[in-house]
């Protein structure tokens, strides 16, 4: 306590404490700054993300070769869809995806061996289409509170087959997402996109020059570039912070050295 008394009254009386005060302010602001914007870099290099891609489809050898790529995990071929769900007269139009069941096994870690329609969604989708079918959490406790629906779906012939919708919560909520299982030879002719699975990122986006490269496009580019955008500034912002910060620390130092306290 003699310390920190002796510390605030020499603040009031020295100028070079007053500075020294300062500089040791800012260097712990900018170093929770720093430590905040590593951690966001750290999750974004770690984070698994998936890509749609549009390019050659019926080609074998080069869905085999882009197998291969060091960064990617695991690939499929992407079919969309839509359905028309039915829930006790209630009716709503839900968009969905399907992938092949290596891939849903993989990524998701869904194994899917039912012949009925099997629709697995996140969070924001299931909500989405909770309310769209009017299933309140009162009325319909136990549907609502299960995370698994079964209701009707209306095929191409117009007659209305059993279907059940599955809450995954492990499923990355960024965007609304549902989608369904289908073997390779029913994706083959349905097929318009490709996804890819990638584990970690790059920040060099090494991943994404080389499937332009092969002939391959981003279905989201805009989305991605506009990320790695603010990814940038995020390194421009914690480069310039770790500088400030040394700078600080080296001052407080100097300042304390040659100090006549």
């Amino acid at each position: 306590m003699g310390i920190l008394k002796d510390f605030l009254r020499l603040r009031k009386q020295s100028d070079r404490v007053k500075i020294m005060f300062v500089l040791g302010i800012i260097a712990l602001v900018l170093l929770i700054s720093i430590i905040k914007d590593v951690v966001t870099v750290y999750n974004y290099v770690n984070s698994p993300t998936e890509y749609e891609l549009y390019g050659n489809l019926s080609s074998n050898i080069k869905l085999n070769e882009l197998s291969q790529l060091e960064q990617v995990d695991m690939i499929s071929l992407q079919a969309d869809s839509s359905v028309r769900l039915r829930y006790k007269m209630k009716e709503t139009d839900v968009s969905y995806i399907s992938v092949s069941k290596e891939y849903a096994s993989y990524v998701y870690g869904i194994e899917n061996n039912k012949s009925m329609l099997m629709l697995y969604a996140n969070k924001l989708a299931y909500k989405q289409m909770l309310k769209d079918l009017q299933i309140d959490s009162y009325y319909d406790s136990i549907v609502y509170e299960s995370g698994e629906i079964l209701l009707d779906y209306k095929g191409e012939d117009d007659k209305y087959t059993s279907a059940k919708v599955i809450l995954v919560e492990e499923l990355d909520n960024d965007r609304p997402i549902i989608f369904s299982v289908e073997n390779n030879a029913t994706l083959k002719a349905k097929a318009a996109k490709l996804r890819a699975y990638v584990s970690k990122q790059d920040m060099e986006l090494m991943l994404i020059k080389e499937l332009e490269g092969r002939g391959y496009s981003l279905c989201d580019r805009e989305g991605i570039m506009e990320f790695q955008h603010n990814l940038d500034k995020t390194m421009l912002r914690l480069k310039y912070q770790f500088i400030i910060c040394l700078m600080s620390v080296v001052w407080i130092f100097t300042l304390h050295k040659y100090s006549k306290i």
